[in-house]
């Protein structure tokens, strides 16, 4: 009886390892996967790399696979299959991460007229390379009887995976799989999910073997709910042989751990501008300086407090809501369901929410202050005939108008501040 298995024969192995080496120098490898020195069995491989640890392991229903390391070239494994009328076992390959494999490269195809016809699951090639007459695709090989001899196949460029399948063939009663095996990867930034309005991790500057370069988008945007891709390009003078490109998903809060403790509301960068509206939600407290502008919406949710600081304004034509209630989910109005005074204490908690702009004394002698609870980007003072006094550009909340030179008089102050608006005031100096 003919044995199932058999070992490579030792010139195989040396033409291998240097066939490996010279395709190898010509391409721009990412990182070249090592293969652990194991015992010869029947259960599978690993190998070792910066990531972590890659396992390619034995699979399915078919005859036991044998697996060979080849100590004078560790950049390889080698398979035998089954040689009589059964398909082989599977190989499925699992990463510790996602990775794009650059080269994927499988020789020796077709040795002895065996079938080792294949396919991939839960992979994608952009591309493949192959012997002259050979039979491979972006998706397998299929051995026919035209199939030329010790065929040698590159797949090139995968999709993001973290584990692929190869599927044997069992299309003329054998499978072969005396096969050898090398690969390279691309590993992957592991970004994650996001929360809305969370802190976003920096994009990485330098991918693979120290490749550097830059991403388009150039950050991680919070704001925006869904999936964006982001794209990698290299810096001029430096190659990655695949395109690279990243999907990155934002949740809304109060979804999957979305619901953060606390937040701080700053202005200008927490502002909302005309049209937009602003859901927030933690499951503790809101502290708000922002400014909700004419025509935006603020619906914030805090567990315990909301608390409306010097600096909040929620400026004539806005809406602003504000519940005590722990993450939903949910932004729409609603009726408070009883007028339970506590709630309102909490949500009113050191409310210094501006009326009017502040202009004092009125009448004033030597000088006047003015103030108000956004920055103050301009001061014009003109005379009751129309003469300019102060033109000023500032950004500060308050200023002191000088009236030391100024004549007896009614004058005009005119105040153009940093939420839009433009406030006019009389002041009286005597």
């Amino acid at each position: 009886m003919e044995n199932l298995y058999k070992k490579p024969k030792i010139w195989q192995i040396i033409l291998f390892c240097f066939l490996a080496g010279s395709f190898h120098s010509e391409l721009h490898s990412q990182e070249q996967i090592i293969w652990d020195n194991v015992p010869v069995n029947t259960t599978g491989i690993t190998a070792t790399y910066s990531g972590g640890t890659l396992n390619v392991m034995a699979t399915g229903s078919g005859l036991n696979m044998v697996f060979y390391s080849i100590p004078t070239n560790p950049t390889v494994f080698q398979t035998t299959g089954a040689w009589n009328n059964a398909p082989s076992k599977d190989l499925t390959f699992t990463f510790p991460e996602k990775v794009i494999i650059t080269r994927f490269r499988v020789y020796d195809i077709n040795y002895g007229n065996w079938n080792d016809s294949f396919s991939f699951s839960n992979i994608t090639f952009s591309g493949v390379t192959a012997s002259a007459g050979c039979c491979a695709t972006t998706s397998g090989v299929t051995v026919s009887a035209g199939t030329p001899p010790n065929t040698d196949v590159h797949w090139l460029c995968s999709n993001p995976i973290d584990n692929f399948t190869i599927n044997y063939a069992n299309t003329n009663g054998t499978t072969h799989a005396y096969l050898f095996y090398t690969m390279e990867v691309l590993r992957l930034p592991s970004i994650g999910t996001l929360c809305y309005n969370s802190i976003p991790p920096a994009l990485p500057a330098t991918l693979g073997n120290n490749i550097q370069g830059t991403w388009s988008p150039a950050t991680i945007n919070t704001s925006v709910v869904g999936t964006t891709q982001y794209f990698f390009t290299p810096n001029p003078g430096q190659t990655i042989q695949c395109p690279v490109s990243i999907d990155v998903t934002v949740l809304p809060s109060g979804q999957q751990n979305c619901c953060v403790p606390d937040i701080t509301l700053t202005s200008p960068g927490d502002d909302v501008a005309f049209g937009n509206q602003d859901n927030r939600e933690t499951s503790n407290t809101i502290t708000a300086h922002n400014t909700i502008n004419s025509g935006a919406v603020g619906i914030y949710h805090a567990k315990n407090s909301i608390t409306l600081k010097k600096g909040f304004y929620s400026a004539n034509g806005s809406r602003f809501r504000g519940y005590i209630q722990g993450c939903s989910g949910t932004f729409v109005g609603r009726q408070p369901a009883s007028a339970d005074t506590k709630d309102v204490q909490k949500l009113i908690t050191d409310t210094k929410v501006p009326q009017k702009l502040l202009l004092y004394p009125n009448p004033a002698t030597q000088k006047a202050t003015i103030e108000y609870d956004q920055p103050i980007r301009n001061i014009l003072v003109t005379s009751i005939d129309g003469k300019t006094m102060l033109s000023k550009e500032l950004d500060a909340n308050s200023f002191d108008i000088d009236l030391s030179n100024y004549k007896n008089g009614m004058y005009i102050v005119t105040v153009q501040t940093g939420d839009g608006r433009t406030i006019t005031s009389k002041l009286v100096k005597k």
